[in-house]
């Protein structure tokens, strides 16, 4: 059985989305048929594409700042920290490239499934079944070209319609072992996004630890890996994660210093002379020819990418049901409260500044 979208169902969909008089719903439909024909895999993604359109500097000033009031400065001042004052950053300029690992379609699934089960949470489990019944067509495996800013690939998606409140995964392959993780972080979005809609909770109105869970699919998949033998794999993808959140610190620092250099245009020059003054001379990034790659991501976005990565860390060093427990807790009752909500589930990272960080780095040392 091929795991990929109906495309019936999308045109269908597409089709009612006039009928409705929806154009936002339009375009997610729009969206998934792109990528279902790969003729833009990284077409829902425009809220990252600022930089792409034309827009003045107060837009994209307004856009980078968006949401800030949500976290407190000193939580902003320990995300932008953790670059200036991580003890080896040269360590991840090396290339971190997997083996090839020609799994199938029915092989990535079943290892999906062990995953699931090691999980051993009832609701988690009737959701999964729900999901990866084939004529569900909720996944969507396929061989795809990646797109990537930065120093981030993006290698899936999962698109919540949330009018007919069903889940589409789309996982991009490159055939190797980041394929199964992928494919389980992914899924984790899914399930959470069904517990969510269960909850009388809706999809638009979160904004607090969009990653979370994303997070811990990504965590557990590498020690499944690692437990079935493929050591070098798992510790590879570990190191992309804790270098993709290397750069988001930075892309908080440098994106800040871009807009408060001026009032009124992005001013590179200027923005350079004050990223001397604030980076530490051995790590300091002339961004002159790709600012642009430090820009696309919201403040806020980037820090609750790093305080969920962090979390999820801390959480998956403790017994896997305690583990369930805490993430579900946070995802349905955070209240928009971030550091509440850490504290009531005692996740250290704002109080020892991301040590759990550090303890990571060790371990795929």
């Amino acid at each position: 059985m091929q795991y990929r979208w109906n495309k019936s169902e999308l045109y269908f969909k597409y089709l009612l989305s006039y009928i409705y008089r929806n154009p936002n719903y339009r375009f997610t439909i729009a969206s998934l048929l792109k990528q279902y024909d790969l003729s833009h895999p990284k077409s829902h993604i425009e809220k990252y594409s600022l930089n792409e359109i034309e827009c003045d500097f107060q837009l994209k000033k307004e856009y980078f700042y968006d949401c800030l009031q949500l976290v407190s400065e000193d939580v902003i001042l320990k995300c932008q920290n953790i670059y200036c004052e991580f003890e080896d950053v040269n360590y991840f300029k090396q290339d971190f490239k997997m083996p090839k690992r020609f799994f199938t379609v029915k092989e990535l699934m079943r290892m999906l499934d062990d995953v699931i089960e090691n999980i051993n949470n009832p609701d988690i489990a009737r959701i999964y079944r729900d999901l990866s019944y084939p004529q569900k067509h909720t996944f969507n495996i396929q061989k795809g070209i990646k797109n990537s800013r930065g120093e981030l690939s993006i290698s899936g998606m999962t698109i919540y319609d949330c009018l007919f409140h069903k889940n589409y995964i789309n996982i991009l392959r490159e055939y190797n072992a980041q394929d199964f993780v992928t494919l389980t972080h992914e899924t984790m979005h899914a399930i959470f996004n069904g517990l969510l809609y269960e909850n009388g909770i809706s999809y638009e109105d979160q904004l607090l630890f969009t990653e979370l869970e994303g997070y811990f699919g990504s965590l557990v998949a590498s020690e499944y890996l690692d437990e079935i033998g493929y050591h070098q794999d798992a510790r590879i993808s570990r190191a992309s994660i804790l270098d993709s959140i290397l750069f988001l610190s930075l892309a908080l620092i440098i994106g800040d210093i871009i807009f408060s250099s001026s009032n009124d245009q992005i001013d590179i020059s200027k923005a350079i002379k004050n990223a001397e003054l604030i980076l530490p001379q051995d790590r300091f990034i002339d961004f002159r020819q790709d600012y642009e790659s430090y820009m696309i991501f919201p403040a806020f976005d980037i820090i609750i990418d790093i305080i969920d990565y962090a979390s999820a860390l801390e959480l998956t060093t403790r017994p896997m049901n305690t583990t369930i427990k805490s993430i579900i807790d946070i995802k349905l009752h955070n209240n928009n409260d971030l550091e509440e909500s850490l504290k009531r589930h005692n996740i250290s990272s704002l109080n020892d500044n991301f040590a759990i960080l550090k303890k990571e780095f060790t371990r795929i040392k």
